[in-house]
């Protein structure tokens, strides 16, 4: 996160000019923290702090929040729902083809190492 004034991590001028070049940046909470179990307080820090953070740094809309680490629970999902974000993804493997369970939506791992082809065979499913 751009909080952490790290020269490993990027800070809110790279984040804006990545936004501005059409990069979209989504949440993925301040920072990155198992958030099952916490308190509401603590929940809406992380998720809607993040999203209000970088809409403001960035001036694009963040739509989609990413579990940090894949980890979710109920609480958090409900946080996540009244913070406005449209959905959001775990670390759990999988497509869909359909606009139900928007706030669990499971991703494909694309690697620096795959081929073009391999790319094609995950998002074909094959």
């Amino acid at each position: 996160p751009a909080h952490y004034n790290s020269p490993q991590y990027l800070d809110w001028a790279m984040m804006k000019e990545m936004a501005d070049a059409g990069m979209e940046i989504q949440g993925h909470g301040r920072d990155h923290v198992d958030l099952r179990s916490r308190s509401y307080e603590f929940l809406v820090y992380q998720i809607l702090g993040i999203k209000e953070a970088v809409e403001y740094h960035t001036g694009h809309p963040v739509r989609f929040f990413c579990y940090p680490s894949g980890q979710y629970d109920q609480n958090v999902i409900a946080v996540v729902r009244s913070a406005g974000y449209w959905g959001a993804v775990t670390t759990e493997y999988g497509r869909i083809h359909t606009r139900e369970n928007l706030y669990t939506i499971p991703r494909i791992r694309i690697r620096g190492s795959d081929t073009l082809e391999d790319f094609i065979r995950k998002v074909e499913g094959r």
